[in-house]
């Protein structure tokens, strides 16, 4: 995948053969890091952000892919999202480590996982994290909480870690483990160095109506909107319609703070022009030259915002 850490607007993505179908779960992830690398932009922490959904370039972790400069830093999160409607089922230390070629050991064997870091971590320059991320549990298996500071990690997963998500990494005493897992030709102490330091495990994510839940309020928030399901609706069908597969030159967009910021605004104004409150006249030509104006009114509300926050 070419560097585009200096230059993010131009950065598409191929799909995966799976993206067809869907995975509302990992949209909702898609559409929350948007939220929160926006806020970190707004707020001047964040000076540029592109947001890739299935990216068949980066095996492994193609779920969402962020690309965000963080205090003038370049950063690279990856993450394999993983949803199951089964609230008790757990990842035990025996699922990690299978040789079982059932699709849920497959899910999570974590030998594919450590060779597709180990493949990208001599082809970039930037601060690179991986993160697996789970609505279910861990079960008997040696963790270390992720520090809770002001890093580049904590500012994408707070509301996460605030809904009682965990957020952590394995823990040193499985070096044994995880050695017998790579390969020979990547059996390194430096490697294994740099899968404990930058692979992350979100656990207890909240599930995908609690993710949505939560998704709903804070694009609520972006524009002063009371507690309603219908603008955020908005925003995911104008996310989905930027980031949909183009068959003709096989690509799938990101979205960059420019894109999101341009889908926040038509986004309001489609709900505003969708949900009009034009007072009706008996007479007709009236009714029409009120609403003309209404429309007028609104549309120039919303280009002098957009003036005034420097957009235009």
């Amino acid at each position: 995948m070419a560097d585009h850490s200096t230059d993010l607007s131009g950065v598409i993505t191929h799909p995966s053969t799976s993206c067809e179908s869907g995975f509302p779960f990992q949209h909702e992830v898609c559409l929350h890091a948007c939220l929160m690398l926006r806020k970190a932009w707004w707020e001047r922490e964040c000076s540029e952000f592109a947001v890739g959904y299935e990216v068949s370039e980066i095996p492994k972790f193609d779920d969402v892919v962020c690309k965000f400069k963080f205090h003038r830093k370049d950063h690279d999160i990856y993450f394999q999202a993983k949803h199951t409607e089964r609230i008790t089922k757990k990842i035990s230390k025996d699922l990690l480590f299978s040789t079982s070629s059932s699709k849920s050991s497959r899910d999570w064997d974590l030998k594919q996982y450590f060779k597709s870091m180990i493949n990208l971590k001599d082809n970039k320059n930037t601060n690179q994290k991986f993160i697996l991320i789970t609505n279910t549990h861990l079960k008997e298996i040696e963790m270390v909480d992720f520090p809770i500071d002001d890093s580049e990690i904590n500012k994408l997963l707070k509301n996460l870690r605030e809904n009682e998500a965990k957020i952590q990494r394995f823990s040193r005493s499985l070096e044994k483990d995880f050695k017998n897992l790579l390969q020979e030709e990547i059996r390194s102490q430096d490697n294994l160095n740099y899968i404990f330091e930058n692979l992350i495990i979100v656990t207890n994510c909240p599930d995908l109506k609690k993710l949505t839940e939560i998704n709903n309020e804070l694009t609520n928030k972006m524009v002063d909107k009371e507690n309603t399901t219908y603008f955020p609706d908005i925003v995911r069908k104008k996310i989905s319609q930027h980031i949909e597969f183009d068959r003709k030159s096989k690509t799938r967009r990101f979205i960059t703070e420019t894109d999101f910021e341009t889908i926040r605004a038509n986004s309001l104004v489609d709900f505003d022009l969708q949900c009009p409150t034009v007072v009706i006249e008996p007479d007709m030509k009236t009714q029409q030259k009120n609403a003309l104006k209404y429309y007028e009114q609104k549309a120039k509300k919303h280009w002098t915002r957009l003036k005034t926050k420097g957009r235009f």
